[in-house]
């Protein structure tokens, strides 16, 4: 027979949630950084001007899990997901045929 409750089960599932939650934030921070050598040689910016470029995209990214947990909220967590697939898939061949 089982003695354990459910909240002694699920003790492990908080920690793990924040581990791959922030391996997942570290990895977005890693690709952001790692793209900036190959934004920097071909538009001449300035380190102020890349900084205010990576500042964007990371606001951007904030703003959109914002918006996405609302719409999770309104929707349902699967269909946002679906849609998020969906859109993904649907920007693939916009950004195939970009050059440089």
């Amino acid at each position: 027979m089982n003695n354990a409750t459910p909240t002694t089960k699920r003790n492990w599932y908080n920690p793990v949630l924040l581990f791959v939650a922030g391996l997942g934030g570290l990895l977005y921070g890693v690709d952001v950084v790692g793209a900036v050598p190959y934004w920097e040689a071909p538009s001449g910016l300035t380190a102020g001007g890349l900084s205010m470029i990576v500042a964007a995209v990371l606001l951007g990214s904030v703003i959109s899990t914002l918006f996405a947990g609302m719409l999770s909220d309104l929707l349902g967590r699967k269909p946002v997901m679906i849609l998020r697939g969906l859109l993904f898939t649907a920007g693939i061949p916009m950004i195939a045929p970009a050059r440089g």
